[in-house]
């Protein structure tokens, strides 16, 4: 029974605070059938529920139907229902701004731009501007869309028209002249911000330093792009760098502390650079860390105690394969979470660390004491079990490939099961690829028919994946004519007698797969033959743990 029929059944008379609570909660639930079904009968439908027909919707009602409208983008249903809302004198400023988010949705600019300055209030003595939301709204969206002079132009107009920008205006445009490479004027609208009595917040900052550097390409001055990565780039990389420190100064100069989105934007930032400057990763721990025990912050920004923190450095290290850093940040986290222990698995296993990165997931996720060390110490047993996802598991069959190949399908088959069977994780596509490219290699050291049915099981989990169309059936394909043949019963509800071995060579030469060899590319290269040492470790590792 529904709330609805159970305070009918037990004489609630409803009202409009009542009937307003259940449209919100229905629209953030996206219940579009029911806010419908609700509608109707708020509306006098016939053939509706009476109990609803009793309630006389105010603005806040129809303002929230707008809201679901606009979340849909049904421009044309908003319209429609603002054009009521105004026969009834009930639009207000939340409706000005709600009809803009749902232009803006819709991609319709010019009918934002008519709503605001049709619109728009005036005269209003007020902290805030009850119109800021839907300017803000349109400077995002142009800001976004790279259309950086009409969001100039937006923040222009709305200031002529009296409506003030607020904290979250200012970083929209702020963040979109960083990612341009408008440093300068980034800098100047920052200063402006200021003396316009709007200080920036830890947001603003954040946005900053995000768009100076977290860039996918470069954005020069005039507003080209260069993608590249030649001297040029990494040239005006260095600068960004340069001038993201120097925003960090200014952020603590003025009381705005950083938070671990900070410092880990910093970090990143830093190992960007070419050459990377992960040697001042120190300093920049040291300032933020001495800056948040001097503030009494709340926020621990320690890697000790930074889950996030401690995941950056763990990769900014292992980017210039420092391996010693790598295992000293995770193992003085505290508290360690999925992500920090994924990345140190990675760490390990693209360093060629495939014993760490088993002793790590045999302790953290199988709860086992391992043995004495080289020192003559032993690790304390880990008192909880992390519980691992399916980037866990694709880290560690990377991990078995990349240890011995002759006993990498059995390796891998063994972790499959257990993510199966144990964890309840079902694969995604990059873990399947990464098990079907560990077969093929392993193939050339003989697969057993075990092994062969379990491609086959890993092949049924990756049916109802969202490969793009075709690619399952190649991979199929692929799989068939390298590891058995046509005729196996293993494979004979897989094969559909018509394969193609023109397209199979084809994609073989596309993804760089070699059927000799069977390397795949997004393995990297693994140990090589003459790394005797390093397999007989691994092995009698391995062997330790039942694998």
């Amino acid at each position: 029974m529904s709330l609805t029929s159970l305070a009918e059944t037990r004489g609630v008379a409803p009202d409009v605070v009542m009937l307003n609570s259940l449209l919100d909660a229905l629209v953030e639930c996206r219940a579009w059938n029911n806010l419908e079904i609700v509608w109707r009968n708020v509306s006098g439908a016939r053939n509706g529920s009476i109990y609803w027909k009793r309630v006389t919707p105010n603005a806040r009602s129809y303002n929230i139907i707008l809201k679901g409208l606009a979340v849909r983008g049904d421009i044309k249903g908003a319209v429609t229902l603002t054009e009521r809302m105004d026969e009834l004198n009930l639009w207000d400023d939340v409706t000005t701004n709600t009809l803009v988010r749902a232009a803006l949705a819709a991609g319709e600019y010019d009918m934002a731009e008519s709503v605001l300055g049709e619109r728009t209030s005036y005269a209003i003595e007020r902290k805030q501007h009850p119109n800021v939301g839907g300017y803000t709204d349109l400077v995002d969206a142009y800001a976004r869309g790279d259309d950086l002079e009409k969001a100039l132009e937006t923040l222009r107009v709305m200031t002529r028209r009296g409506v003030r920008p607020n904290d979250v205006t200012f970083t929209c445009v702020i963040a979109a002249l960083a990612r341009r490479g408008r440093v300068d004027e980034a800098e100047r609208m920052l200063r402006y911000m200021k003396s316009a009595g709007v200080m920036p917040s830890r947001v603003t900052y954040n946005a900053f330093l995000n768009g100076l550097l977290l860039l996918g390409e470069y954005s020069t001055e005039d507003g080209g792009v260069d993608q590249n990565g030649g001297e040029e780039y990494f040239k005006d990389y260095d600068f960004r760098v340069d001038r993201a420190l120097s925003i960090l100064s200014d952020m603590i100069s003025h009381n705005v502390y950083p938070d671990a989105t900070t410092v880990t934007t910093l970090i990143e930032g830093l190992t960007r650079a070419e050459p990377t400057r992960t040697n001042d990763i120190p300093l920049i721990l040291e300032t933020v860390t001495k800056n948040a025990e001097t503030a009494n912050y709340v926020s621990p920004l320690s890697p000790v105690h930074s889950q996030k923190i401690a995941t950056a450095l763990i990769r900014a290290y292992a980017s210039v394969d420092d391996f010693e850093n790598v295992q000293l940040t995770f193992r003085n986290l505290e508290n360690k979470d999925v992500i920090a222990f994924n990345a140190y698995l990675d760490a390990c296993v693209k360093m060629g660390r495939i014993a760490d990165a088993l002793d790590t997931f045999g302790n953290h996720v199988g709860g086992v004491v391992v043995a004495k060390k080289k020192d003559s110490t032993t690790r304390k047993t880990i008192g909880r079990r992390l519980r691992p996802d399916v980037i866990s598991y694709t880290v560690m069959m990377r991990a078995m490939v990349r240890g011995n190949k002759g006993s990498a399908a059995r390796r891998m088959r063994l972790l499959y099961q257990e993510m199966r069977e144990v964890w309840g994780i079902m694969p995604d596509i990059t873990l399947v690829d990464t098990i079907l490219s560990g077969m093929i290699q392993s193939s050339t050291f003989g697969l057993s028919d075990t092994d062969t049915k379990f491609t086959a099981r890993v092949l049924r989990d990756a049916a109802s994946l969202p490969y793009a169309d075709g690619e399952y059936n190649k991979r199929k394909r692929i799989l068939y004519s390298v590891l058995v043949g046509r005729n196996s019963e293993v494979w004979k509800n897989y094969g559909d007698g018509n394969d193609d071995d023109n397209e199979v060579d084809v994609l073989f030469q596309r993804k760089a797969w070699n059927k000799v060899d069977s390397r795949f590319r997004v393995l990297g290269q693994g140990v090589q033959r003459g790394d005797s040492a390093k397999k007989n470790k691994v092995d009698k590792f391995l062997k330790s743990k039942g694998w």
